[in-house]
């Protein structure tokens, strides 16, 4: 009799435990979603708020802010949701952002690679690649690089639409403007 009731006591606290256990799972679950989302719209705030300084003509100091705390949050997003279908889109995004507003070109270049590593298949890949070239080639003048990179988006995309400006890149890199004979006969001012 004893030994029943302690069997049963012991199946009670059993039970008990595994819910204590489910709830705190529940709740973790549930705190996790809310992140993630309360995640989401810090970047889509961050991204309306960059939008409205680079209409209004603000200060490079405060666009730099911005563009630096949405890196940050993006990157965030990356590391904690990994999995999520959004994370091609904001490497895209997150590249752009560290080319173009941050001048972090090698930065870019990581985010665009990581894209390429973890997504080779995804619609962003092969503007990706191209990007990687012509960071190397316009923004860093690392021409090797971009001739590597060139070559490669050529084998990999041949029929792409960009594959023209990927030949003239191939076959200019390194020029200056006063190289080619049809901008030395322009009028100048």
């Amino acid at each position: 009799m004893i030994e029943q009731q302690n069997e049963e006591r012991m199946s009670a606290l059993k039970i008990r435990n595994l819910f204590a256990l489910a709830l705190i799972l529940l709740m973790i679950s549930c705190s996790a979603e809310v992140t993630k989302d309360a995640l989401k719209d810090e970047i889509q705030n961050l991204q309306e708020e960059l939008h409205a300084i680079s209409l209004a003509g603000a200060d490079e100091q405060q666009l730099r802010q911005v563009s630096k705390k949405l890196q940050e949050k993006i990157t965030e997003y990356i590391e904690r949701f990994p999995d999520d279908e959004m994370v091609p889109d904001l490497l895209f995004y997150r590249a752009n952002v560290e080319a173009e507003l941050l001048q972090s070109y090698e930065e870019a270049i990581d985010s665009l690679q990581k894209l390429l590593t973890i997504f080779p298949d995804h619609e962003h890949s092969e503007r990706s690649l191209f990007l990687i070239g012509y960071t190397y080639s316009e923004k860093m003048e690392d021409f090797e690089s971009a001739g590597h990179i060139y070559r490669r988006f050529q084998e990999m995309y041949p029929d792409s639409e960009l594959i023209s400006i990927v030949e003239f890149q191939l076959e200019n890199m390194g020029k200056r403007p006063e190289d080619f004979d049809f901008l030395r006969d322009l009028p100048r001012d």
